[in-house]
């Protein structure tokens, strides 16, 4: 019984946590703030710039990130999932990762730290 009431509390706290992260991500204090542009994503989330990431947990965008020339080639045959790359670089620079709001068609979007 404890332990039931234990998983109810910490599931309404996590949902609670995407609610306000995406709560910020729509109304942001300045648009420079949000990015829903993927190659800029991918930019942000490699230089550290990005506070929060949601992602399509369904969704797969293949390519190639050159992160020398912090350029973004997308390509169905490429070599990386440019999403999952996204979310490694977001997640190992400090930031957090939440699945994309089911009603969202994009597949990715993230609220920066500093633009």
């Amino acid at each position: 019984m404890l332990h039931q009431e234990a998983v109810e509390a910490i599931q309404h706290l996590a949902q609670r946590r995407v609610g306000e992260a995406w709560h910020r991500l729509a109304e942001p204090q300045s648009m420079d703030d949000v990015e829903w542009s993927l190659p800029e994503i991918l930019r942000a989330s490699v230089q550290g710039k990005i506070q929060t990431l949601f992602v399509d947990p369904q969704a797969s965008e293949r390519g190639r990130f050159e992160s020398d020339r912090l350029a973004t080639t997308r390509d169905p045959e490429g070599p990386e999932d440019l999403l999952n790359l996204a979310v490694c670089r977001t997640l190992q620079h400090g930031g957090t990762v939440y699945p994309m709001p089911a009603d969202r068609d994009d597949p990715i979007a993230a609220l920066k730290r500093f633009p």
